[in-house]
C-alpha cells in the first residue's frame, strides 16, 4: 500500500453506523407516517401533514436525540390527528407545548418499561 493510500484511510471519517432501531414509519392515530431521513435546512425534525411524511435530519447521530425527535414529531401528528392542536392558542403555543413534553415522555418511557410492556401485550 502506497503512503498516500494509507494518509487517506487514516484521515477519512468512518461511515456512519446505521440506527440500531430506525423506524421506517409511525402509527399516529389513524394515519401512517413515512419517516425519511434527510439534510434539513432549519431544525432536527418537522412532520408534513399533507405528505404524511416526517422528517429526521441525518445529522443527528446519537440514537436516543432521534428517538426524541420522532417523539417530539408524534406529538405534533398527536394533536392534529386529536384536534388538539385547535384548544391551542397559536403554532407558537403547540410548539411549546410540544418541546415540553418530548422529552419528559420519552425519559418516562425510559424510567417505565414494565408499564410500556403490560401496554404492548395488552394490544
Amino acid at each position: 500500500m502506497r503512503l498516500k493510500d494509507v494518509i487517506n484511510r487514516l484521515v477519512q471519517p468512518p461511515p456512519a453506523a446505521p440506527r440500531r432501531n430506525a423506524v421506517d414509519s409511525l402509527v399516529i392515530g389513524p394515519r401512517v407516517y413515512r419517516v425519511v431521513t434527510t439534510r434539513l435546512i432549519d431544525g432536527w425534525g418537522e412532520i408534513d401533514h399533507n405528505t404524511l411524511e416526517v422528517y429526521i435530519d441525518e445529522g443527528i447521530e446519537a440514537d436516543a436525540i432521534a428517538d426524541e425527535f420522532l417523539v417530539h414529531e408524534s406529538l405534533h401528528g398527536l394533536l392534529e390527528t386529536s384536534g388538539g392542536g385547535e384548544v391551542l392558542p397559536s403554532a407558537d403555543r403547540e410548539e411549546q407545548l410540544v418541546r415540553c413534553l418530548a422529552p419528559a415522555l420519552v425519559d418516562w418511557m425510559r424510567r417505565n418499561p414494565g408499564l410500556i410492556e403490560n401496554i404492548m401485550e395488552a394490544a
